[in-house]
């Protein structure tokens, strides 16, 4: 007889804990109180149209995310991979090239408009830390990662902020 296990929440934590578990041989019962799965990052209806509510999650850069999507038989095509483009009037204009991991985001980093240099500095400083560090788990929040690796007001504001705040 196997494990009997309850997975409360089918958001993309509570899917991935549900096929590690069912992979591991356990029975699974799924509980989710939406209508449809996907947590924070499924579809919703608003004013008559279907809004993606998932591009926070779903930047590319999760590659976990991406292999539990195909591994439970999402196409590769349902997702629109796009390069990391930010643009703030008057303020920030930034798109990476076409390149290979991680030449495209050093390239938007150097040729972003509306950075100082101690701007880019600092954002590349902790782009560095967080590639070396991406499977060990870093602790701790957001405001104090940001704050460990002094990172310039106009990086949290312009970069950070809206790539790291849902």
């Amino acid at each position: 007889m196997s494990t009997r296990i309850a997975v409360v929440g089918a958001g993309y934590a509570g899917l991935a804990a549900a096929m590690t578990l069912v992979r591991s041989g356990a029975a699974v019962t799924l509980f989710e109180a939406n209508r449809v799965a996907g947590g924070r990052a499924r579809r919703v209806e608003y004013r008559g149209a279907l809004l993606d509510n998932g591009q926070h999650l779903l930047l590319g850069a999760y590659r976990e995310t991406l292999a539990l999507m195909k591994e439970v038989g999402v196409p590769a095509l349902a997702l629109k991979r796009l390069p990391l483009t930010m643009e703030f009037p008057g303020h920030l204009s930034m798109r990476a090239p076409h390149w290979p991991a991680p030449l495209h985001l050093a390239a938007a980093i150097a040729t972003a408009r509306g950075l100082t240099l101690a701007d880019r500095v600092a954002i590349a400083r902790l782009a560095l830390f967080l590639r070396r560090n991406t499977r060990g788990g870093i602790g701790g929040t957001v405001g104090e990662l940001l704050a460990t690796h002094r990172q310039t007001p106009a990086a949290i504001a312009l970069l950070w902020g809206p790539l790291c705040v849902a």
